[in-house]
């Protein structure tokens, strides 16, 4: 005789579903600050300068879905790219 098992219930499986969604890790407030030569720059400076300088080559901010930065502090040069593909640079404390 075969055995014959209920399927669980769509809102079940949805509870279910949800349930993961929510355990998503908390954000730790972060902070980074750069400091060389005497000087500090905040990483929040550091973005606001990338998207700057983006800008001044006559791109549009809001064409910018990825931004990747690399400081290179022995040439006082940041050097950035955006969506993986277009580069720049600029000074560090220019």
């Amino acid at each position: 005789m075969a055995r014959i098992t209920k399927a669980a219930p769509e809102s079940a499986k949805q509870e279910t579903a949800s349930k993961r969604k929510t355990k998503a890790k908390p954000e730790i407030p972060t902070t980074i600050n750069l400091q060389a030569y005497g000087k500090s720059i905040s990483g929040e400076e550091l973005v606001e300068m990338a998207k700057q300088a983006w800008v001044d080559t006559g791109h549009e901010l809001s064409a910018i879905k990825r931004l990747d930065i690399y400081i290179k502090t022995e040439d006082s040069r940041v050097y950035y790219v955006v969506n993986q593909t277009d580069t720049g640079t600029f000074f560090l404390y220019g």
